[in-house]
C-alpha cells in the first residue's frame, strides 16, 4: 500500500479547517447562560406614572435593542438604541440609563439618571397605543 505524504497533509489541514469552523459557529461554550433577549418594563414614578420598555435581543454577548418612555399615555420618547455587552446594558433618552442584568432576580436594575429602574419581563409594553406629546 502506497501513502503519499502529500495527500495526507492535505486531508489533515483540511480536517483541522472544517473543525475549527464547526467550533466558532457553535457559540461560546462560556456564554451567558440566561439570555435578557425579550420586551423588559419598569414603572418610573412621576406625578403621571410614568413607565419605560426595552424590547432586547442577544447574541453571545452583545445585547442590542431600543428603548421608550411614555406617561399619561403619551410618548415620552421612542426607539433609542440600548447597547450592551452582557449583563451590562445603557440607553439615552433625557437622561443615560446604566444597568446590570440581575439572573437570581430575573430583573435589569439601574440608574437612569438619578432615577432608579428595575425592569422585569413583560409581554409588551406602555408604549404601544402611547400618543406623541401634542
Amino acid at each position: 500500500m502506497h501513502f503519499d505524504i502529500s495527500t495526507l497533509e492535505a486531508k489533515s489541514r483540511l480536517l483541522l479547517i472544517a473543525s475549527a469552523v464547526a467550533s466558532t459557529s457553535c457559540g461560546s461554550p462560556t456564554g451567558p447562560s440566561t439570555s435578557v433577549a425579550g420586551n423588559w418594563t419598569a414603572p418610573g414614578g412621576g406625578t403621571l406614572g410614568a413607565y419605560y420598555q426595552l424590547s432586547l435581543t442577544q447574541t453571545g454577548d452583545r445585547i442590542s435593542g431600543v428603548a421608550c418612555a411614555s406617561e399619561n399615555a403619551y410618548l415620552i420618547f421612542r426607539e433609542q438604541v440600548v447597547s450592551g455587552e452582557y449583563p451590562r446594558i445603557t440607553f439615552t433618552g433625557f437622561a443615560t440609563f446604566s444597568g446590570t442584568f440581575e439572573a437570581d432576580r430575573e430583573q435589569i436594575a439601574g440608574n437612569y439618571g438619578s432615577l432608579q429602574l428595575r425592569f422585569v419581563r413583560s409581554e409588551g409594553g406602555r408604549c404601544e397605543g402611547a400618543r406623541p406629546l401634542p
